[in-house]
């Protein structure tokens, strides 16, 4: 850490013992007990001061790298700084800055959101309205019906095109694998579920429930990481080919 750097998070540590006796801020006085354990917050404990320094020089560090995953290639500005925003908080919740330990339920929630989003990105980039998106889907789909291809059961129902659609239809159209590749996204897509709906992953006894419990008490970061590329790489190079 440079000594500029430093003396950037110094001041913001003061600012936030500064906010935290001004009146109506009891909970934030409170919250710096409950994180630092420092009956005062601002009593100038060293290892109070030197936790906030750590989290927030990681923050930092978050903020300024280079994003590891290429979405220059994504041409809605929105969209872009969006996938970009998510590749970073998915990075502070494995660093740990959210909640002072990693968090592997919200690093996948974080994972799956640029998932659907760049899914969504080839999908409507390919096929302009809904409709055509929902007739090429239903095509694939009595494709291999007609052929006993098991790759595409994944039937529009009703009018709604689902993520899962939406992925199958990029499997087949694109080289994105089948096998390992596709059921890591599911795995990815039920974390989510998971984390955004509050769910106890304990409270469940099937099958299902059984293998994701067993993948997510291994915490693959790495592996998400690699997956969650290896489709925007497939998306890039399927758009611009």
């Amino acid at each position: 850490m440079t000594m500029d750097n430093r003396e950037a998070i110094i001041k913001t540590i003061d600012k936030i013992a500064q906010l935290s006796k001004q009146p109506g801020n009891e909970w934030l006085h409170r919250e710096l007990q409950t994180r630092w354990g420092c009956a005062n917050p601002i009593c100038g404990n060293n290892d109070m001061i030197s936790n906030i320094e750590r989290y927030l020089a990681i923050d930092y560090i978050i903020d300024e790298m280079a994003i590891q995953i290429d979405y220059s290639f994504v041409k809605d500005e929105v969209l872009r700084l969006k996938l970009e925003a998510d590749w970073r908080e998915m990075l502070r919740y494995r660093c740990g800055v959210r909640k002072h330990e990693p968090d592997f339920l919200e690093f996948c929630r974080y994972a799956n959101l640029q998932a659907e989003g760049i899914v969504n990105y080839y999908c409507y980039t390919k096929y302009l309205t809904e409709e055509e998106l929902r007739n090429k889907c239903n095509g694939y789909y009595e494709m291999a019906i007609d052929a006993k291809d098991p790759k595409f059961y994944c039937k529009v129902k009703g009018d709604i095109v689902t993520y899962s659609n939406k992925l199958n239809l990029i499997r087949v159209e694109t080289n994105l694998a089948y096998g390992v590749t596709y059921s890591l996204f599911q795995e990815i897509y039920q974390a989510r579920n998971v984390q955004s709906h509050r769910s106890l992953l304990s409270g469940d006894k099937d099958d299902k429930s059984e293998k994701l419990k067993i993948w997510v008490s291994k915490t693959p970061y790495e592996e998400v990481e690699k997956v969650l590329n290896t489709l925007v790489n497939t998306v890039k190079n399927a758009v611009f080919r």
